[in-house]
């Protein structure tokens, strides 16, 4: 699997809970920013939205589209501006909330864990919503993701959780 894709499961895996946090739906807004060792950043903008136990949904918007949705079984990664769609099987079904139950409150609102290999910063507000999270990727690049305007515990639509693959993009099928 791609380290994009890694990440992404990581970050998926993040938003659901450990202790002391109380996450069963989460939606927001989002902005993340990767800094490279020579201080060049990139920003990505969207939204994305949670559904206990596994489902998680990415929506990227600038500077470039892109969806990503986990299920707990897959990653479907479509890319409109290469007109493909990489489908990824996992090994084993991965449970979030499991996982998660690792993280641990360093201080107040802060929390951590370590998830293959990397250690997370996992920061939140009022009422214990996520409002960041903060890592370093394989790459050696410094990710911060700030959440604008989370939303926690709340309803979504099972409709946020389907992704409309065109018939004529290229399929991917990775293992």
């Amino acid at each position: 699997m791609g380290r994009a894709l890694i990440a992404l499961l990581a970050l998926s895996l993040l938003l659901w809970g450990g202790r002391g946090l109380d996450v069963r739906t989460f939606s927001s807004d989002f902005v993340q920013k990767v800094r490279n060792d020579q201080n060049r950043t990139i920003e990505y903008r969207g939204t994305v939205y949670f559904q206990a136990p596994n489902l998680t949904h990415w929506i990227y918007r600038e500077p470039i589209e892109k969806e990503i949705l986990f299920d707990g079984r897959r990653l479907i990664m479509v890319e409109p501006q290469l007109e493909q769609v990489t489908i990824t099987s996992l090994k084993r079904e991965e449970n979030i909330l499991a996982l998660l139950q690792r993280a641990r409150e360093v201080e107040p609102g802060i929390y951590h864990l370590e998830l293959n290999g990397k250690e997370f910063q996992i920061e939140t507000g009022k009422g214990g919503k996520i409002e960041r999270i903060l890592y370093r990727d394989d790459l050696g690049n410094d990710v911060e993701i700030t959440f604008l305007n989370p939303k926690q515990n709340g309803e979504l639509s099972p409709s946020l959780f389907q992704i409309e693959i065109p018939p004529s993009y290229d399929r991917i099928y990775e293992e």
